[in-house]
Formats: structure tokens, C-alpha cells, sequence
């Protein structure tokens, strides 16, 4: 059920990644949902209790230094939840304790789990720490062997462009010949952690279509404001006379709103999956036709296809498998496809990236979802990887790509510690 549940409201491909069986996510997220069932039933457990779920989750594997980390996640994992003073006094040490760690005890698959289940419980400061050890290991990869695995690569591409390394980078492209890095996405992809948004919209107009070709004269050189589905005030009407172009997430149309930003006139709206489906369900998209463009992950459902021959429609380029870890937000999703049509301007408006009480303005969220519970929270925060979707979405700040209000800016200013540090403070046991 609560993989239903997440999947209708977040990212749009969480039943693909989880078709897909991945060894690490499946099997993380079956780890989870066993520390949630132990901690959530009634009766009160001892991180005995955790260390045996978590190891058995690691196929029990004897190695002296996984069992220590092991040991450290569980206690943290139970005084969270028993005891918030008692944690809150020793947490500071368990994460001066990973920051010393030895990268190479352990393998990147093995930092990646522990990571995931470190944000499924809130640690997010501590999953910070086993993903600078995780790209420390990369790193290690890149420097030691001349071969390197193909599963390795996109781990070394974002520990390099994490770092800033992008002389270095460049290099390890140029010399991997691996098919990888000669993908056309994965082309664009550098080009706008560069911050080379034209060459990236050089790469991205060959494998346009005709409704691409459609798109890119609406946005390309172009001032677009994004307006987002964070709860807050703003003054649409001046938007409106800065920018060119305004784009909602999941527009419904005015019939089904309440949410102030959403009632005005929205010239581009992006889909997930979740909600072309909820349209093709409530039988009524009537609405989309007060857009000039729509824009779907995936395009299957009749109303789609009409939209799509009368060209006020198009499938976005995916960001889906390209991020280090984790399923990308609709956020980042849209920034990525954007950024294919080289707009002169992009500023985000009414986005936080989670960090408030109130994530979400009233009549966003789609019907049948819920996050009640901070585990079911934290736990889409680990599917979604909170770690990726900030650095990714601060990488583009930082370059230039993009702009943001000011409370948006506040958060992409912080880095990416501080920002979990605040995001763990407002985070309470809720459940």
C-alpha cells in the first residue's frame, strides 16, 4: 500500500524502478519496511532487535566493519525513536565517528543502502556522511584502475561533478570510450553541469520531433518562471509582466483549485505519470486546452495522443536512470528538460525543497495520497533521494542556470549540509 501511495504522488516512474528489481532500492526498501514494522507494532524493541533486521538485510555478511556501521545505524535508528534527548546528546558523535570512516571497508553498493536507510528514518545528516564516503570509493575507482566497471561510471561522473572537478571530469570522459558517455543524454547532461546550456540545446535539437520543434519556439530565449507548489504568497501579476512564460506543476485547471498560484492564467504545465492517469481516470481535461503546451512523462492515453497530433503536447526528455542516486523530482525533471531548449531565463518561484513545515500549497497534492506518518515521509525522501535532488537543483543555481525567489534562495544557499541539518530540525516524530 505504501508504494501505491508514494507512487501516485511523487516522481511519476516509482512503479518502473521498482519493476525493474534493482538489487540495491528492493532490497534497501525491504529492509525499511521491516524496521518499520518492528518499531510500529505495539511493542517497545531494542536495537538488538534492529542490528538482527538490518544484518539479515545484509545477508548476514561477517565483515567486522560492516557490522560495526550496522551496530551505529540501529542505535540511532531506536534512540530516535524512544528517546529524542538521548539522541539528540550522542548523534553528534556517531556522525564525527562515520566522518573518520575508511571509505574502503566497504563497497559503494554497501554505502548506498546504508544511506537509504539512514533517510528512511530521518538520519538525514548521517546518510550524508555514508554518501561522502559512497563518492570517496568512486573517487578511489577512478584514481586506482584503469578499467572501470560500466555500473561505476555514473557513480564517478557525479563524484567528480559534486567536487567540482570538472577539468578532471572532462578527462575521465574523454577517456573512458565506454557508449555511456556517447549517448546524446548523457552529452547534455555534462554540458549543463558546465553550465553550457547552448551547447546542451545543440545536442538536444537533433533528436527533436515536431512537437519539440514546437516547444523550443516557445521557450527557447525565452524568461520562464516556474511557479511551484510550495505554500507562500506571491505577486503574480508582476511575475507576469517580467516573464515570457509561466509553468505550473500538475495544472487541473480552475475548476479544481483553490491554491491562489494555480488560478491564473498558466502557459505550460508539466505531468508525471501519476497524473496523466488521474486526468484519463476523472474523465475530464477539458483544461489542458487553456495551456499553449503540455507536458507528459509519458504519453499512452488517448486524450494525450490528441493533444499530441494537434501538436499542444510532447513527452519530456528523461532524467529518469541519469542521477547518481535515486528517482528525480518533478523539479528537477522539469529543469532538466528545459534546460534542452536553452530558455534565456529561469526563475523558480514557491519552491523549498521540502524545507518548511507545510511543504505544499492546499490543492496540489492529488487526491488518494497521503504522507501522514514520518516514516512514509522520510522514506519517499529516500526513494527521491533528498541528497541528489539538492545537489542537483544547487548545481544549476550555483552555474547560473537558474534563479530562484527568495525563500528558494535562501535554501539553494545553504549547502547541502546545512540544509540537511535544518531539514532533520524540522522533521519531529509524527507518527
Amino acid at each position: 500500500m505504501i508504494k501505491i501511495l508514494l507512487s501516485l504522488y511523487f516522481g511519476g516512474n516509482l512503479n518502473d524502478m521498482l519493476s525493474k528489481k534493482l538489487k540495491l532500492g528492493v532490497s534497501a526498501e525491504e529492509i525499511q519496511n521491516r524496521v518499520i514494522d518492528s518499531l510500529t507494532n505495539g511493542t517497545k524493541v531494542a536495537s538488538y532487535d534492529i542490528k538482527k533486521i538490518l544484518h539479515k538485510g545484509f545477508n548476514n555478511n561477517k565483515k567486522s566493519e560492516l557490522i560495526d556501521i550496522i551496530d551505529l545505524v540501529s542505535e540511532c535508528i531506536v534512540l530516535k525513536y524512544y528517546s529524542i534527548e538521548e539522541f539528540e546528546e550522542k548523534y553528534q558523535k556517531y556522525i564525527d565517528y562515520v566522518k573518520k570512516y575508511d571509505n574502503t571497508k566497504l563497497s559503494t553498493r554497501e554505502f548506498k543502502k546504508i544511506e537509504f536507510i539512514c533517510i528512511s528514518n530521518g538520519l538525514f545528516e548521517l546518510s550524508l556522511q555514508f554518501r561522502i564516503l559512497c563518492e570517496k570509493e568512486y573517487l578511489n575507482i577512478f584514481y586506482r584502475f584503469k578499467r572501470i566497471k560500466i555500473d561505476d561510471l555514473l557513480g564517478v561522473f557525479w563524484s567528480l561533478v559534486h567536487r567540482g572537478q570538472m577539468e578532471e571530469l572532462t578527462k575521465f570522459i574523454e577517456q573512458k570510450k565506454s557508449l555511456i558517455f556517447k549517448k546524446s543524454d548523457m552529452k547534455i547532461l555534462y554540458s549543463v553541469m558546465k553550465g553550457e546550456k547552448e551547447k546542451a540545446h545543440s545536442i538536444a535539437k537533433k533528436d527533436y520531433n515536431e512537437n519539440d520543434k514546437m516547444f523550443e519556439k516557445l521557450i527557447c530565449g525565452k524568461n520562464i518562471a516556474i511557479l511551484g507548489p510550495a505554500a507562500g504568497d506571491i505577486d503574480i501579476d508582476s511575475i507576469r509582466d517580467e516573464f515570457d512564460i509561466l509553468i505550473s506543476l500538475t495544472y487541473r485547471g480552475k475548476k479544481y483549485l483553490s491554491g491562489n498560484v494555480q488560478s491564473y492564467n498558466i502557459d505550460v504545465s508539466y505531468y508525471n505519470c501519476e497524473a496523466g492517469n488521474r486526468i484519463q481516470k476523472i474523465n475530464y481535461e477539458e483544461f489542458l486546452y487553456e495551456l499553449k503546451f503540455s507536458v507528459f512523462k509519458s504519453i499512452e492515453y488517448d486524450y494525450q495522443k490528441k493533444l499530441y497530433q494537434q501538436k499542444k503536447c510532447r513527452k519530456l526528455f528523461s532524467l529518469d536512470n541519469l542521477v547518481f542516486e535515486g528517482q528525480p523530482n518533478m523539479l528537477q525533471i522539469v529543469l532538466y528538460d528545459l534546460l534542452h531548449f536553452c530558455p534565456r531565463r529561469i526563475k523558480l518561484f514557491n519552491f523549498n525543497l521540502f524545507l518548511a513545515k507545510n511543504a505544499y500549497q492546499k490543492g496540489y497534492k492529488i487526491e488518494g495520497t497521503t504522507h501522514e506518518g514520518n516514516f512514509k515521509l522520510w522514506k519517499s525522501y529516500a526513494i527521491h533521494n533528498i541528497i541528489t535532488q539538492y545537489n542537483f537543483s544547487k548545481k544549476l543555481f550555483d552555474s547560473g542556470l537558474i534563479e530562484a525567489d527568495e525563500d528558494g534562495e535562501n535554501v539553494l544557499s545553504l549547502g547541502i549540509s546545512e540544509y540537511l541539518q535544518q531539514m532533520e530540525k524540522i522533521q519531529s516524530i509524527n507518527l
